[in-house]
């Protein structure tokens, strides 16, 4: 089956890009799939593009590239209805309604065409006139799917699916480190300026914790504005913009939400992928409608839209990040994301072992090790300090504050020695007590063993 989705840029750093990138990239598995960007501005995409997906653009904006048209909107229009008419497609999906308009007047009639919304129309009108001769429209959130049901009254059939999430296995937070996240677009709708008031109520009470804002727009000279005026230069961090925002979200014990859209926000979903609970504000539906009574799907707090201490309220709730984190990574993510396309999300990835197999040290073989029982959770923590790892590399690459990595290197630390602690506790309940029962120069060669182990820890 031959499937184009239609973008109105492939190249940009929005969550709508990257939500549809992942779509194309997993259905790329078993479909011919193509993306086509009505604007081309950039020499590569800002996000990842899989190999087996076609990308081309229907007007070429970058600096130098001559045009028969003249600049503007109609060069634009012209270009995007000479490729919805000559496609040859058997399935079209469109974002953004200007898009999905021109897609139902000119598309070929035999191709099935779907709308991918994430928010109301500006002008409705030719949106009520033209979507009938769609054949569905599938939105981000339940609430959204029933403003459009109301919007086209009798007209294609409404659906609500989660934006697609990339396959695992994906970094998990440790929950450890005192950072909030943030990441999009700097524009006014993102309301970080909010986040920051909020966070300067946090900073006051808890000293210790940090604000990394991921991302670029046209506000971050206001935003760091701001920044100076509340004094907050050595507790928010301006970390700029990453295709990885999964990865960074790893680092943090929660991620902040103040957007004053309606849709989910690709955001919220790459937290709870990382299993880290998410801050939002009540008037944000979108995060609202994954929130359950006792802080267990997913959206861990809210505050009202203008009720900036409630937002600092929030964030500052000790307890909720691990409640959340469990709640959001076992719910949401292991079963509602993995049935939209990024597969499971759980902690079942597998791995090699620890310890060669076959191991005769002292004359006996070792079929079974002390953390056999526990092994798919030892390499779990330790695919999570490697995560960790990967991640100082990068912050020492994109020359991050020292403080900062320094936090991060004695948070592996902690991790390491949390590792090696349990692995000793299994080493003298398993393999030294069962040494001890049966006697002899074993029982004595492993208690030397545990002993020098423990001393190298100490020393360690």
């Amino acid at each position: 089956m031959r499937i184009s989705l239609v973008l109105a840029s492939a190249y940009g750093m929005r969550g709508d890009v990257r939500a549809m990138l992942n779509l194309a990239t997993a259905l790329a598995e078993r479909h011919d799939v193509e993306v086509i960007s009505v604007r081309r501005q950039k020499e590569k995409p800002f996000f990842p593009v899989s190999p087996k997906v076609a990308l081309r653009s229907v007007v070429d904006a970058r600096p130098g590239v001559r045009h028969l048209l003249p600049r503007g909107q109609v060069r634009t229009e012209v270009a995007l209805w000479r490729v919805l008419r000559n496609l040859r497609s058997d399935v079209l999906i469109t974002t953004r309604p200007g898009i999905g308009v021109q897609a139902a007047r000119h598309a070929p009639r035999e191709t099935i065409k779907i709308a991918r919304e994430w928010g109301r129309p500006v002008v409705p009108g030719p949106v009520k006139r033209f979507y009938p001769r769609l054949s569905a429209v599938v939105t981000a959130t339940e609430s959204a799917q029933e403003e459009w049901t109301r919007l086209l009254d009798g007209g294609p059939a409404v659906h609500s699916v989660l934006d697609a999430l990339p396959g695992g296995p994906w970094p998990r937070s440790r929950m450890d480190n005192r950072i909030v996240a943030a990441g999009g677009r700097w524009t006014p709708v993102k309301a970080y300026d909010r986040l920051i008031r909020a966070f300067a109520i946090v900073a006051d009470k808890r000293p210790d914790w940090r604000l990394r804002l991921y991302g670029a727009g046209p506000e971050e000279r206001l935003l760091r504005s701001l920044v100076r005026e509340l004094n907050l230069h050595n507790h928010v961090y301006f970390m700029g913009t990453t295709p990885d925002l999964a990865g960074e979200f790893a680092k943090a014990s929660i991620v902040a939400s103040t957007a004053r859209s309606e849709d989910l926000g690709m955001a919220v979903l790459e937290a709870m992928g990382c299993g880290v609970p998410v801050v939002a504000y009540e008037g944000a539906r979108g995060a609202q409608g994954v929130r359950g009574d006792g802080l267990q799907r997913g959206a861990g707090a809210r505050g009202r839209p203008a009720d900036v201490r409630g937002g600092a309220a929030g964030a500052d709730r000790r307890r909720a990040p691990a409640a959340v984190a469990r709640g959001g990574r076992a719910r949401h993510g292991a079963a509602a994301l993995g049935r939209r396309g990024r597969g499971a999300v759980g902690e079942a990835h597998r791995g090699t072992a620890l310890a060669p197999r076959g191991d005769t040290s002292y004359g006996y073989r070792r079929s079974m090790h002390g953390y056999s029982g526990d092994k798919q959770a030892y390499l779990t923590r330790l695919r999570r300090i490697e995560g960790q790892i990967r991640g100082l590399q990068r912050m020492v690459d994109d020359d991050a504050y020292c403080i900062d990595v320094l936090t991060q290197v004695s948070a592996a630390t902690r991790a390491l020695q949390a590792v090696a602690l349990g692995l000793l506790e299994e080493h003298i309940s398993h393999c030294v007590a069962d040494a001890i029962n049966t006697g002899g120069p074993e029982a004595e060669a492993k208690v030397k063993e545990a002993s020098a182990a423990i001393a190298r820890l100490v020393r360690s």
